[in-house]
């Protein structure tokens, strides 16, 4: 009877091939989780965002809102601003409440959504990720003339929970 004396080379290389093989997937499966929880995170924060800006509208007696970018789409920052000159306009002379960065980058069908003084906007939009594949639950957001609603983009529409 032979004793077993170590492993061979070969056997050596398939064992490292394997972890290779393992870990190389298994990357990939965490980077995947870790790009949906960073835009579930930034769809949540634009979505409170979008709630503060009507609740200050409506306490201040203003308009108030969010602007995303800088005017250009896709963004990833965007701002609080309160309008302090009276003339219902967020975009010339206003307060800048917050300006927040993004972790990943977003499309909007407009980029200024401003609230009236009794929180209703006309300015209506769709904010989705600018990569639409292997998203989260949470992934845009509707803008209507009464309400912010959060869904799920599915084949080109935001589909609301």
């Amino acid at each position: 009877m032979k004793r077993w004396q170590g492993l061979t080379l070969i056997e050596l290389m398939v064992v490292i091939a394997l972890i290779a093989l393992l870990s190389g997937f298994s990357i990939v499966w965490v980077k995947g989780i870790v790009k949906k929880h960073k835009i579930a995170k930034d769809i949540q924060l634009l979505f409170s965002s979008l709630q503060e800006a009507r609740y200050l509208a409506f306490t201040r007696k203003t308009t108030c809102g969010v602007v995303l970018g800088n005017s250009t789409s896709p963004f990833s920052s965007f701002e609080i601003r309160c309008d302090n000159d009276s003339d219902g306009d967020i975009e010339n002379g206003f307060n800048l409440i917050q300006r927040i960065q993004l972790s990943e980058s977003y499309n909007s069908s407009r980029m200024v959504i401003s609230f009236s003084k009794e929180g209703f906007t006309t300015d209506t939009c769709t904010i989705s990720p600018l990569e639409l594949h292997d998203l989260p639950e949470n992934s845009c957001i509707v803008v209507s003339n009464t309400r912010i609603k959060m869904g799920m983009w599915r084949n080109s529409n935001c589909e609301l929970r």
